[in-house]
């Protein structure tokens, strides 16, 4: 049970509600300081993490694919393609997966399917219609 903290008298029902709502400045300092400043950090290091994640990612994939082509023999151009048709058809068996998990049956949720398509489909055409294969 709360009580009045200037009376101490118990606050029952709309009393409690009541006092609640009026604001105080010490609240909204608390808010801000313990709960709204550590979440806008902690959202700073993790988009900063991952930025850091894909920078690396991008790295190895282009210092990989320039280590295998300056061999110029063809089988690390075949190992090359099967690697790449590898991780499109693990992309696109993931996008099945997600397709049932974010949609399930009887249920309606167009948005999440529409995502879901909508990236495969770019994640497709960007794949066909590579700069390195319009050459």
């Amino acid at each position: 049970m709360r009580s009045c903290p200037d009376t101490g008298e118990a606050l029952l029902g709309s009393d409690a509600i009541e006092w609640h709502k009026e604001w105080r400045p010490s609240a909204f300092v608390h808010a801000l300081a313990f709960s709204l400043l550590p979440k806008l950090y902690q959202n700073l290091k993790q988009d900063c993490f991952l930025l850091v994640q894909v920078i690396i990612l991008l790295d190895f994939t282009h210092s990989w694919h320039d280590a295998w082509v300056a061999k110029d023999e063809q089988k690390w151009y075949v190992a090359l393609l099967v690697i790449s048709v590898g991780c499109y058809i693990a992309a696109y068996t993931r996008f099945g997966i997600l397709f049932i998990w974010f949609n399930p049956s009887g249920e309606d949720y167009g948005l999440n399917v529409f995502f879901l398509v909508m990236t495969m489909v770019l994640g497709f055409v960007n794949g066909i219609f590579h700069p390195v294969f319009i050459e």
